[in-house]
């Protein structure tokens, strides 16, 4: 796989710098917000305390992973870097999964309020489901790597069979 462009290694460590400096100010502040919808304050969530720091991980760690990236194809090593990931899916899908469990676990304790009023236990439901949700296939994610890793050999039919329960549990 070739990545062609002066500018692309570049953004993508200027993007991965970008997610590295908002996670941390989740981690910091230990305060995060998600927006959702367009240009309506009213839902705006505001998380808190350890909900804010686990959101803020969500953001630090692929940030991290950017410009680990990035770097790597700014010295020329952006064939080699995708050569090497393609032969190694067990600690992807590790860290992959690692990043789902701390998301969801972030959402799952997370007693988030709308900017500027509190919430009811009941609006903070669908939110609490979905952060279940996450934690379960984020923790399936790392037992498959961590399987993967394991036995390499068996690497393609148990990502297979990992990604064919994760449709299913998603699909219904």
């Amino acid at each position: 796989m070739r990545y062609e462009g002066p500018y692309t290694w570049g953004s993508i460590v200027v993007f991965g710098l970008a997610a590295i400096v908002a996670g941390a100010h989740s981690i910091a502040t230990q305060r995060h917000r998600t927006a959702q919808g367009y240009l309506r304050s009213e839902i705006v969530h505001q998380h808190t305390g350890l909900a804010a720091v686990l959101l803020g991980m969500t953001m630090l760690l692929p940030g991290l992973v950017l410009v680990v990236v990035g770097l790597v194809g700014i010295v020329g090593g952006g064939d080699a870097l995708a050569g090497w990931s393609s032969s190694r899916p067990g600690p992807i899908t590790i860290v992959v999964g690692v990043w789902a469990a701390l998301g969801g676990l972030g959402l799952l304790i997370s007693r988030w309020r709308y900017e500027g009023q509190s919430t009811h236990w009941w609006q903070r439901l669908p939110g609490q489901f979905i952060g279940l949700g996450t934690t379960i296939v984020g923790v399936a994610l790392v037992v498959a790597g961590w399987g993967v890793t394991i036995r390499r050999d068996d690497a393609r039919a148990m990502l297979e069979s990992v990604a064919k329960w994760v449709a299913g549990l998603l699909g219904g």
